[in-house]
């Protein structure tokens, strides 16, 4: 027989040893701006509290910021997820694109990080909007960081999320 093409969802966090989590982010861009800047002050706390966090990317480090996770640069044409470790507790796809492939490897649970861009609030050709449903649907729980994006999600997809919003640092920001 056959092996379904993806792995039951809402599979159950695991450790794969007695230790922290080991938590892999799949990160699209690596240069400045909001959206990868999240995702590295993510993998930065988790670091901070004891967690292994290893960070895949397309390219290199970000040398505009401090990241204190594991950084690995996977060659343009592989995909981020066939880099990801077996000894993988929890992924975190920093995109949409990212779930469909990070599920079929079926290492871990994948939670989609959901930022807003233009496929929650602009129009999109209809295979597009397909393509990102299916992705969307497919992952295991996803966070949103904004309620606007929540709501666009269950709206438009009809996935719903966890809010998760953006950590502002009160003692350079008031």
């Amino acid at each position: 027989t056959e092996a379904p093409l993806l792995p039951p969802r809402g599979r159950a966090l695991r450790r794969t040893g007695d230790g922290p989590l080991h938590i892999v982010y799949l990160v699209p861009i690596t240069g400045p701006g909001g959206g990868a800047r999240v995702l590295f002050e993510h993998a930065n706390h988790l670091v901070e509290v004891g967690d292994q966090v290893t960070v895949l990317s397309h390219f290199g480090p970000p040398d505009w910021m401090e990241l204190r996770a594991r950084f690995v640069e996977v060659p343009l044409g592989w995909r981020l997820a066939e880099s990801i470790p077996p000894d993988c507790d929890l992924v975190v796809a920093g995109f949409w694109d990212q779930v469909l492939s990070a599920r079929r490897v079926a290492v871990a649970p994948v939670i989609h990080f959901e930022q807003g861009p233009h496929h929650l609030f602009e129009e999109i050709d209809v295979q597009q909007l397909v393509a990102v449903a299916h992705s969307v649907r497919a992952a295991d729980a996803t966070m949103a960081v904004g309620i606007g994006g929540a709501e666009a999600l269950e709206e438009r997809y009809g996935v719903s999320s966890r809010l998760v919003p953006n950590a502002v640092d009160i003692t350079r920001f008031n």
